[in-house]
């Protein structure tokens, strides 16, 4: 018997590789960028589906991440593993971002819109370039904080 998914393929990883989380960063920056420039929903709406795929914990299944494996692939980026959690933490906070920069696009608030776009171009900026996450720090704290539960991720409890 064959099996169509495989269990492995569809968990949830308690690692990624931050090379290619940080292509995909650079990827949302565009998409960012692009709909600042355009105002256009189709490029908040990627990013929406997007993120939704990666903070329900399914980055395997993201367009942004396969075509940042693809690149890291062909470039030969050394793979750096790093915990899922936070980034993924982060990755919610992405979708909340672009969900109410799309809400508020279609609600005629397009100078809101665009702020709050703003906030996206900033943050994939500072990961993709530096390799700063905000949303792992806002994660890290709350885990130190005892807010959350630190999950699989042993070095935010430092």
């Amino acid at each position: 018997m064959i099996k169509i998914l495989d269990m492995k393929v569809i968990s949830i990883p308690k690692k990624v590789n931050s090379s290619v989380v940080r292509l995909v960063a650079g990827q949302v920056f565009l998409l960012s960028l692009l709909f600042v420039f355009t105002r256009q929903p189709l490029f908040a709406g990627i990013l929406v589906i997007d993120f939704a795929i990666r903070a329900l914990g399914y980055p395997l299944f993201s367009p942004l991440a396969l075509a940042g494996r693809l690149l890291s692939d062909s470039i030969h980026m050394k793979p750096k593993p790093v915990f899922f959690h936070p980034k993924r933490f982060a990755a919610a906070i992405g979708f909340f971002l672009s969900l109410t920069a799309l809400i508020l696009l279609s609600a005629g608030a397009v100078f809101w819109s665009v702020a709050v776009t703003a906030l996206l171009l900033f943050f994939s900026f500072l990961e993709s370039f530096f390799g700063f996450c905000a949303g792992c720090k806002i994660y890290a704290f709350l885990v130190r904080n005892s807010w959350i539960s630190a999950g699989n991720c042993p070095d935010c409890v430092q």
